[in-house]
């Protein structure tokens, strides 16, 4: 343990300390760190709303007690590498930062008195006089500003200029009773001005740390992944070039309105475009494991990653993916000052100094709240699709390299034009190979739709600090994770004598790889350890064969056009809804059981069979009132995943609707094809829906005015039959780009 310690203070010796007359020119210090050191160790990564009230809602849903809830929220978020959670509109106690704590998440405390004072257009409540907010607000920080856990208050939500004052006031009072963690707010105001809302300028300049949000997905065409990195935090740069940028960034959808869930890939966008473009951390809105429950009223109200039983959902698996490492590798970027004028150049992959691979897009422009301005105008974006972010140092920087593009793969050749001896890869720690000619150092990349990494470009012993670094962040968080898992497999008695000595191996370990080698073995040791235990794996397995159940059970629910969440929902339909309610609370009440070594695999067998009964009852459910109708929707390709996902989702809403929906696809060549390829004739067919979402290949077609995004109209002869259809008398529906690509010259 004492190498562990020596090698984290070695490395925050090189990167704060030793490091930074040559790496953080002396003249212009990153303010914060010095100030705050707690910002320095963490790169934050998590979730706001991820705790009380609205965990407690759901804990009283299920008949659980709320402590119950919030740990199994803890530990499946740092399963999912979340560090940092902002509090759900109520103060972070010190029960609330202990139990934190045992995973390693660090609370933002929602300390919002001042709320009650005032609201976010600065007007006078009349619930709390100014001097009872300061009050409060001190009371509070003397409460828990010794806690490790605690990483910052938060003063307000989203304010308008009038409350930037107050604001301040408050803020002052953090930092008279806590100097040790930064006092932070919500923004949202955008475009700033500094003449007209000068009291918000002055406001940001004054921050160490800007807390803001920007949600630019929506549902019909013109998607903006790339608005927060472009816009957002260079517009909060020019006012606080110092500050350290904290984005929530969008996980979350309104039903019934221009909102969208972020797909995968849009989600990898929006993280690694943001960090590229300067972000020191990650905040998403919002994780729906603690919002709310799929019974309770305003559930549909957000949509968010996740789902009530901690089970499998696409976009909370990526946040985990991304997560592991950003807060492994995201740390060594904090000290290092944003470079946006970075000397490197994007390539082909075969023609480093040729013109890289580019795509287009199409954006819809949005308006700020300041002067009712426009963030960005609407209309096609062209930009190179991998794109190269950089923090720089003295003797090494941190590159962010990303694939911008959300709908395909993309490669190319990053040239650095500053000397660097060595690149890392601070995702495989491997060195990558670089070809030197006259104009820098190459190197070539390959990523996924919206996907990327961190490099460490600099000299030998940087690199190798680098990796010791990570490697010790990353031997960190799976130990904690064993100590967890191992406590509930004792209580389950579970013979965990071997994990535990493979434990101290690792934890004992001088080399971070070695570290990491034995605390991989404890894993594969405590799982065969769990396995032996016979009637322990067995109630397990029921147990989690019921939760992939309820994930199906959510999936369905999600996608369907109408909610059990009223009366006016269908009677069949709200008592599958009391039946998702009353198995979810036999759900609860056996996995806490188990959490608590009380276990009957018997009585989980049950569990599992009757919410699997459940789980066919919602997937089969369809209304009674259907009409009578033959509805195709075509979409447009989508590149690796064929179908548009929005018209897929479109088709699942439709089935719901009417008695038969045929999702089709237009192919490139003018076919119009089925599910297994076949050619499909529209006749027939009572209504022809086509949409494209802006996502799809087709996005890249002539639409509109301009011939930017691609050459030709290879979708003509597909128009031409969804016209034919509609001249016949059938009805025919355009959304998205469609009705660009179909409208006559």
């Amino acid at each position: 343990m004492n190498r562990q310690i020596s090698l984290m203070g070695s490395i925050g010796l090189l990167l704060l300390s030793a490091g930074a007359p040559r790496w953080i020119p002396a003249a212009e210090p990153l303010r914060a760190l010095p100030r705050y050191p707690v910002l320095a160790e963490t790169f934050p990564f998590g979730f706001w709303y991820a705790q009380a009230p609205m965990v407690e809602q759901l804990a009283g849903a299920l008949l659980e007690m709320y402590p119950q809830r919030r740990e199994k929220l803890f530990h499946h978020l740092a399963r999912h590498y979340t560090n940092a959670v902002i509090t759900s509109n109520r103060v972070a106690r010190t029960e609330s930062l202990d139990a934190a704590g045992r995973y390693g998440i660090r609370i933002v405390s929602s300390a919002q008195f001042l709320h009650n004072h005032v609201n976010h257009a600065g007007e006078l409540t009349g619930n709390a006089t100014m001097e009872q907010v300061l009050q409060r607000a001190a009371a509070h920080a003397s409460e828990v500003k010794g806690h490790d856990q605690l990483l910052a208050y938060l003063v307000f939500d989203e304010p308008r200029s009038q409350v930037s004052a107050k604001i301040q006031q408050v803020s002052d009072m953090f930092q008279k009773i806590d100097p040790r963690h930064p006092a932070i707010y919500t923004h949202s105001d955008m475009p700033l001005d500094e003449t007209q809302r000068a009291a918000q300028w002055r406001l940001l300049q004054s921050r160490d740390v800007i807390l803001s949000d920007c949600y630019s997905i929506a549902a019909r065409s013109g998607r903006d992944p790339w608005l927060y990195g472009d816009v957002y935090l260079s517009e909060l740069r020019r006012a606080n070039p110092d500050a350290l940028q904290w984005p929530i960034v969008q996980a979350f959808t309104k039903p019934y309105t221009i909102w969208a869930l972020p797909t995968p890939a849009e989600l990898r966008v929006i993280v690694y475009h943001t960090v590229a473009c300067g972000a020191k951390g990650m905040f998403f809105f919002t994780i729906n494991q603690a919002y709310l429950g799929s019974w309770a009223r305003r559930h549909w109200f957000y949509r968010g990653s996740g789902n009530p039983w901690f089970g499998q959902e696409p976009l909370m698996a990526e946040i985990g993916r991304i997560g592991a490492h950003l807060t492994t590798a995201g740390p060594l970027l904090i000290p290092l000052r944003y470079a946006p004028k970075y000397p490197v150049d994007i390539g082909a992959v075969e023609a480093p100094t040729e013109a890289a691979e580019t795509f287009g897009a199409y954006v819809l422009g949005g308006s700020g709240t300041a002067r009712g301005g426009s963030l960005r105008l609407a209309g096609e974006l062209r930009r190179e699709a991998i794109h190269v972010g950089a923090f720089a140092g003295g003797a090494h920087d941190v590159l962010v390299v990303h694939n911008n593009d959300p709908w395909r793969s993309r490669r190319a050749a990053v040239t650095l034009r500053k000397p660097r001896d060595q690149v890392l890869d601070l995702h495989t720690l491997e060195l990558v190979p670089l070809e030197r000619t006259a104009t820098g150092a190459t190197f070539r990349v390959a990523f996924q739709p919206g996907d990327g990494r961190l490099y460490l470009a600099g000299d030998q012993r940087s690199v190798e600090i680098g990796r010791a670094f990570v490697l010790r962040r990353r031997y960190q968080h799976q130990a904690r994770l064993v100590a967890r898992d191992v406590e509930l497999a004792k209580r389950g008695g579970v013979d965990t004598a071997e994990v535990e000595r493979l434990a101290g191996v690792a934890r004992t370990a001088e080399d971070p790889q070695v570290a990491v080698d034995h605390i991989h073995q404890t894993v594969v040791a405590l799982e065969q350890a769990q396995a032996a235990a016979q009637k322990y794996a067995q109630a397990w397995h029921h147990v989690e064969a019921a939760r992939r159940s309820f994930d199906r059970i959510y999936a369905t629910f999600c996608s369907a056009p109408i909610q059990p969440i009223d009366e006016q929902s269908a009677p069949a339909l709200r008592e599958l809804e009391r039946r998702v309610l009353q198995a979810s609370r036999g759900f609860a009440r056996i996995e806490n059981g188990l959490r608590a070594g009380k276990w009957d695999p018997t009585e989980a067998y049950v569990l599992e069979r009757e919410v699997g009964q459940l789980e066919t009852a919602v997937r089969e459910y369809r209304p009674d009132e259907r009409v009578e109708r033959r509805i195709a929707v075509i979409s447009g390709e989508a590149g690796q995943t064929g179908t548009d996902p929005e018209a897929r989702a479109l088709a699942k809403r439709l089935h719901w609707m009417f008695t038969e929906v045929t999702l089709l696809m237009a192919r490139s060549d003018g076919q119009i094809v089925d599910a297994a390829g076949n050619p499909f004739a529209l006749a027939g067919q009572d209504l022809v829906w086509f949409h494209i979402s802006g996502r799809s290949d087709a996005a890249r077609v002539v639409y509109c005015e301009s011939a930017a995004l691609a050459p030709g109209q290879p979708h003509r002869a597909v128009v031409e039959q969804v016209r034919d259809h509609n001249e016949g008398g059938g009805g025919v529906v355009l959304s998205g780009l469609a009705g660009c690509l179909v409208g006559r010259p």
